[in-house]
């Protein structure tokens, strides 16, 4: 039990850093290109 409240927590951890870096992706996109808008990229 403890081991998957663990695995549960790490889990959701590097879903939040994938989120934050995915932000970091977009911010950089848009301030390097600004005539390109980051939901272009999807």
């Amino acid at each position: 039990m403890q081991k998957d409240r663990h695995k549960t927590k790490s889990f959701a951890r590097s879903l939040l850093f994938r989120k934050l870096s995915d932000q970091l992706i977009r911010q950089q996109a848009s301030v390097c290109l600004p005539n390109i808008k980051p939901n272009e990229f999807y």
